[in-house]
């Protein structure tokens, strides 16, 4: 048992060792697997696929008296010639660089003999004899002259019989239905009348539709529809050149179009006649139809119902049917840009938005030699605009700066404006640019102002356009944000700690180089310096230059960042002055690296048309709270009397002389704020004056009061309150309404008439 093994082991591999190329003798191929219809018949050799049988290696079939017989076996096709020894069927040899014979021909040069047989309707027999000629490998090429019997692969199976010719199957055609597809390039967009893209019907296989004898094609359009009178004569005109019927691709001869019919109005029969498609798909294009819309017609797509003899039936949409519109839009997805840019190279990405289309949906709607207006929110002006060559539709637009042809770019002079106006010039064909539904495609830069987030919307108007449209070109992104812990503080207390500042980028070099400010609110300034840090991202500081002085924090940057940054401000001390009023303490970011648009104040007004603006914050945030301590007592400390008239006033039962006697005054009772104040209780400490902007302050318990020499605004705890009798200067003193000082100050008022007493409890 173990010999026997042995033995087995041995041969196979010894048979390892045979090359593979040894077992296969001839090299066989098919030359092409066409798509035919299921019934089709291969009648030429040019057109029908051929079977390679050829030696791998020279005198492969040995000498001319060699005799090798194989078989070829059809699936789904039958033979169609009579392969006996007197046939002349175009079997052929090819004896390696001689030319081609005819296939017995040849056959009878090497060797009287039968060559090709048939044995059944898919059985034939070859004989084939070596050639030990030097160098000349044999290849037969045999030619499927076939007819298909049926949908699905056609196949033929090399049997070789105990012959050097190597054995496969080989799929040689595909048979499938008789089936027509329709298309159409392009659909035209119009308002009466129109001549509709080229129709093509292409055979799905070659021969699908057969033998057109008289065939006819079938057009049929909607109800309210119908043909252009003239059809019926220009398609059966060979000599018009608008409206034909042509035929290419594997129709033989000359096809020709025997007669058009419109029996009514929305239906069209063309009759041809073909012969049946050879070698490849034939198709049979329909061009220059037209048809016009009658006056009940609905607006929408134009469907045309295709059918006839040996015609699969289609529905194709061949022309959409509107009123006079222009079409609004983006070429693409909107520019995101950071606000506050200004750069010396206008026309840059920093400024560039998505370029805007507008376009004719049908021709003459957009009346080109009126005006038409693109606008942008106020907070954008135009530096510049580009005329792109995407389009050949116009020779030119006029008014936004001279005459702009496509492919110019130009600065606007005036930069202060968010708006153009222009007309433009159609082509015609002949001046420069394609007939046709006018096309414009304009590229805006713009300066955003500092701060500003949202949508850059362009909106087009004007007496050019059918009506008004939006579209969104850009998106502005402020450069930074603020983030605070908002703690609180309180009035008149300096080096107050307050929660850490955190300076975050909206997007890489948002922050460009230069000196970053961190401002805080009218009435707060920095204590002390504060330690800056990049947390996150990468930003060079300079921090031996970072200082303060007073509300303002100066941050040096020496390079913009390569990712995002996080900058974050810790230590935080801010001294408040007693004028504050409760409620939020804010911070903005300003300086060079958020905000290249602002325009100094001593600047002048040609700096805001340049596409400046008067905006110097990128960005601003809630750094801490004022809260003020209560007073529980915002009473007067005793009830007070004061006469209309008379100096002396009643403090409880103590008699005071004020140096100003209270007076009357547009109705109302006059009197000197700070003998009210004192009355009701504020030290000398809590009432201050501003000489140079003629402004008192009064501070009572939770109570801020503030108001300017000739104002009738009277402020409290910052909230703005409307006096009937404005604040004015007697004998040197600051006189109010009583009633309304008192009641800032949180006391009751009470009117005697008959004694001109007013008491304040």
């Amino acid at each position: 048992m173990k010999r026997k093994l042995s033995l087995l082991l041995v041969l196979a591999m010894i048979l390892t060792l045979v090359p593979m190329s040894a077992f296969a003798a001839t090299d066989n191929s098919v030359n092409k697997v066409p798509k035919v219809a299921d019934d089709y018949k291969f009648k030429k050799v040019a057109d029908a696929p051929q079977l390679r049988i050829e030696e791998d290696n020279n005198d492969e079939f040995g000498a001319s008296t060699n005799k090798q017989t194989f078989r070829l076996k059809l699936e789904n096709a039958e033979w169609i010639g009579d392969f006996d020894s007197n046939s002349s069927d175009v079997f052929t040899l090819n004896n390696g660089t001689t030319t081609t014979k005819d296939f017995e021909a040849a056959m009878q040069d090497l060797q009287a003999n039968t060559f090709v047989t048939k044995r059944t309707d898919t059985t034939v027999e070859v004989t084939v004899y070596g050639d030990d000629t030097a160098n000349n490998k044999i290849a037969y090429k045999i030619p499927m002259l076939v007819e298909m019997k049926g949908k699905g692969d056609a196949k033929v199976t090399v049997d070789p019989r105990d012959s050097v010719i190597s054995g496969a199957t080989y799929t040689i055609a595909v048979g499938a239905g008789g089936d027509t597809t329709a298309s159409i390039d392009d659909v035209e967009d119009f308002t009466d009348n129109v001549t509709i893209k080229d129709i093509e019907i292409e055979e799905t296989n070659v021969g699908a539709l057969g033998n057109m004898t008289g065939s006819k094609i079938k057009l049929k359009l909607p109800s309210d529809f119908k043909w252009s009178a003239d059809m019926k004569s220009e398609l059966k005109d060979s000599d018009k050149t608008n409206a034909s019927v042509e035929f290419s691709g594997g129709f033989p001869a000359t096809p020709s179009v025997t007669k058009v019919d419109i029996p009514d109005d929305r239906t069209m029969e063309i009759y041809v006649t073909a012969q049946e498609s050879v070698g490849s798909r034939g198709s049979i294009f329909l061009k220059g139809l037209k048809f016009t819309a009658k006056s009940d017609a609905e607006y929408g797509d134009v469907t045309l119902d295709i059918s006839g003899d040996d015609i699969s039936s289609a529905d194709l949409v061949v022309a959409k049917y509107c009123d006079y519109d222009v079409v609004i839009k983006a070429d693409g997805d909107a520019k995101e840009l950071v606000s506050g840019r200004m750069n010396t190279a206008w026309s840059d990405d920093d400024h560039k938005l998505q370029t805007l289309i507008i376009k004719e949906e049908v021709e003459n709607a957009w009346l080109t030699e009126r005006k038409t207006k693109v606008e942008f929110p106020a907070w954008v002006k135009i530096l510049g605009v580009e005329l792109t060559n995407d389009s050949d539709k116009i020779v030119s637009v006029k008014d936004i700066e001279g005459t702009m042809k496509p492919g110019s770019k130009v600065a606007l002079t005036d930069k202060g404006d968010n708006y153009v106006e222009f007309t433009v010039v159609k082509g015609d064909g002949s001046n420069g640019a394609s007939k046709g539904k006018a096309e414009v495609y304009l590229k805006f830069f713009v300066s955003v102002k500092a701060g500003k987030s949202g949508d850059i919307v362009a909106k087009v108007s004007g007496r050019a356009v059918p009506k008004e449209g939006e579209v969104v070109l850009g998106k502005a992104i402020a450069p930074v944000s603020v983030e605070a812990n908002g703690g609180e503080v309180r009035t008149g207390i300096k080096g107050q700690e307050i929660g850490d500042i955190v300076i975050k980028e909206a997007k890489k070099e948002a922050i460009k180089k230069g000196s970053l400010q961190v401002e805080l609110g009218d009435g707060v300034e920095w204590a002390t310096t504060p330690k800056v840090t990049v947390t996150e991202g990468t930003i060079d500081l300079d921090e031996e230059g970072i200082d303060t002085d007073g509300s303002v924090l100066t941050i040096p940057v020496d390079s913009d960042s390569s990712k995002p940054a996080t900058i974050k401000i810790t230590g935080v001390k801010v001294d408040l002055d007693r004028t504050i009023p409760e409620g939020d303490v804010k911070v903005e970011i300003k300086g060079l690296p958020v905000v290249e648009n602002n325009y100094s104040k001593s600047g002048t007004e040609k700096e805001l048309k340049d596409g400046y603006f008067d905006e110097a914050t990128a960005a601003e945030g809630v750094v801490a709270t004022v809260i003020t301590p209560a007073d529980a007592n915002t009473k007067a400390k005793a009830e007070v009397k004061f006469v209309i008239g008379n100096a002396e006033f009643q403090v409880g039962e103590e008699v005071k002389t004020a140096d100003v006697a209270p007076y009357i005054k547009d109705g109302r009772t006059m009197l000197s704020l700070r003998y009210v104040a004192e009355a009701m209780g504020v030290a000398n400490e809590n009432i201050m004056w501003d000489g140079a902007s003629r402004t008192v302050t009064i501070f009572k318990g939770d109570r801020v009061a503030k108001v300017a020499i000739g104002s009738k605004e009277l402020m409290v705890n910052g909230t703005p309150v409307m006096m009937d009798t404005a604040a004015e200067i007697k004998d040197g003193r600051t006189c109010l309404p009583l009633s309304y000082v008192a009641k800032a100050l949180g006391a009751e008022v009470e009117w005697e008439g008959a004694t001109k007493t007013v008491t304040l409890k």
